[in-house]
């Protein structure tokens, strides 16, 4: 069976200062939301998956405000999938993120994963032994022939079909 996994790093977000300057924002890290150009970013490559025919059947995503608004982008192309929202995949490492995977139902045939760096990037070396660098707003779509997701969780079991990035970047 023909699995997909979407690697998906949140969109550009806002820095760690107060708009204003003043100090650290309110909520720090976990509270940073997108920035415009961020959301745009966002849609583009939402519609491209979508063009694609990458439609998620589910999305495990970490909690934090930009992953959120990340998806709100995203999911305007991708439609209504199963989403959850989970505080374990903020910042988590590939380890954590494999964990999380393996606990997908096999029923489970595309599956989109939004979160964060270092770990992305990591589970991307994990999963296909090839060091693809994720910025901002990328997808990163795999493949995997493997019969159940904890099977296809293990090392170079995926191979890189694209890397998916807004236009111009």
């Amino acid at each position: 069976m023909l699995r997909r996994l979407l690697l998906f790093r949140h969109a550009r977000a806002a820095g760690l200062l107060a708009p204003d300057g003043s100090g650290a924002a309110p909520g720090g890290d976990h509270a940073r939301p997108l920035v415009p150009s961020g959301q745009q970013d966002a849609v583009e490559v939402g519609a491209e998956l979508a063009i694609r025919g990458w439609i998620p059947d589910a999305v495990l995503s970490s909690d934090s405000a930009r992953t959120r608004q990340t998806w709100a982008c995203l999911s305007v192309a991708l439609g209504s999938p199963p989403v959850r929202f989970d505080h374990a995949l903020y910042n988590a490492d590939a380890e954590t993120l494999i964990e999380e995977i393996g606990l997908v139902g096999d029923d489970v045939r595309t599956l989109l994963v939004l979160a964060h760096n270092p770990g992305l990037q990591e589970l991307a070396w994990e999963l296909t032994g090839e060091d693809v660098g994720l910025a901002t707003a990328n997808a990163l779509l795999l493949c995997s022939e493997a019969p159940t997701w904890p099977e296809a969780l293990r090392p170079r079991r995926w191979r890189v079909e694209a890397l998916v990035r807004p236009k111009g970047r």
